[in-house]
Formats: C-alpha cells, sequence, structure tokens
C-alpha cells in the first residue's frame, strides 16, 4: 500500500463512533492517508481523489441491514466516475447487535459493486456490539483487531475480521437496555416513555 483514503460513511461524521474507531486505528497504519466524511462532502470531489490513492478503506455503521444512504449515493457516483486505475477497497462496519453475521448483507453489497466494477477487494473488519466492545476489558480485543486490520491494509496482505463482546445473547440485552435506560433518564424520559410507539 502507498496510499490510503478513509471514508467515514457515517451520518453522524465526527461523533460517531465510526470515527472513534478510525482515530484508533491510524496511528498503527504507517503510511500516508486521509479522511473524507461522505454525509458532508463533495461526492464528486471525493471521487477525483480515489484515483490518486492505491487503498481506500471505508467505514460505516450498518443502517437496516445494509449501507447508510450516502454511501450508497456516493458509490453511485463513483460508478458513474470510475478511475482508469482502481484501489483496492476494504471495509470496516460497525452494528449495534450482539451478531457479526448482521453485517453480512452489507459486506457483500460492497463486495458485488466491487466485483462488477474491477475493484479489488481486500480486508474487512466486522464489528458487533455497538460502542460497548469499546469498554475495558473487551476494548483489548477490539483494539487487537485493529492493529490487525491495519497492517493487513499496510501489507496488502487481505483478512475478513470479526469480533463483538465474549458474552450471551441475555447479558447483552440486559446490559443494552440498563443503558438506555440510564440513557434515557439523563434526558428525562421513563421507561414507560420509552417502550411507547408514538413519537412526539
Amino acid at each position: 500500500m502507498d496510499k490510503l483514503l478513509i471514508l467515514n460513511g457515517s451520518p453522524r461524521s465526527l461523533r460517531s463512533n465510526s470515527q472513534k474507531f478510525i482515530e484508533m486505528m491510524t496511528p498503527h497504519l504507517g503510511c500516508e492517508w486521509e479522511e473524507y466524511f461522505l454525509f458532508t462532502q463533495n461526492h464528486r470531489e471525493i471521487c477525483d481523489k480515489v484515483r490518486e490513492y492505491s487503498d481506500v478503506l471505508f467505514v460505516f455503521p450498518l443502517y437496516v441491514d445494509s449501507l447508510p444512504c450516502c454511501v450508497l449515493e456516493f458509490l453511485d457516483c463513483l460508478c458513474q466516475n470510475l478511475p482508469d486505475s482502481r484501489p483496492t477497497v476494504h471495509l470496516m462496519i460497525n452494528c449495534g447487535f450482539l451478531e457479526t453475521e448482521q453485517n453480512s448483507i452489507a459486506i457483500k453489497t460492497l463486495q458485488f459493486f466491487c466485483k462488477k466494477y474491477g475493484f479489488p477487494f481486500g480486508s474487512c473488519l466486522s464489528i458487533g456490539s455497538g460502542e460497548a466492545i469499546l469498554t475495558p476489558p473487551f476494548d483489548m480485543l477490539f483494539k487487537l483487531n485493529l492493529k490487525k486490520l491495519a497492517k493487513s491494509i499496510k501489507k496488502s496482505a487481505p483478512l475478513t475480521l470479526s469480533i463483538a463482546l465474549p458474552i450471551s445473547k441475555e447479558r447483552f440485552v440486559a446490559e443494552s437496555e440498563k443503558f438506555w435506560l440510564r440513557a434515557g433518564g439523563k434526558n428525562g424520559l421513563t421507561k414507560e416513555q420509552m417502550q411507547s410507539p408514538n413519537i412526539e
């Protein structure tokens, strides 16, 4: 790898978990890299930049079992403005589910795009458990996988990786409920209000 272009596909941009993951990984790259935000920046401008890089890393959350709309819109723009030399595409995708297989449809969608338009597909890190994966002591397992991803991209040695909390589904659901109840409480919401189908 010579130069890496990182494309943050989270609608939350700088405030996203995707951004946290990027900031944790980039110190291990050991190469020149640049980041763009697909939700806020001009897609055509980014398409013109793609030709300058040997590798592209997409980082985004799972949205309704698929890619966020800003990623889909960028891919539509890219297929209409294909670079002569295709960079290798890598992916880091995260979801709030415990099971990393929830990401599989989105991963296959990006792989299909790459195959159709002649982009080599490189490494992939599938992340489950949402931001809970950043909680000690589990964050050490996550950081280890980030280092593996960075190394595989740097050495052009594709890897397929996945990481989630090593806990039961029952415990994950219970801890998730506690988390959201605390978050709701900080905003003056009760459990009953949060369970209501009514949206104001």
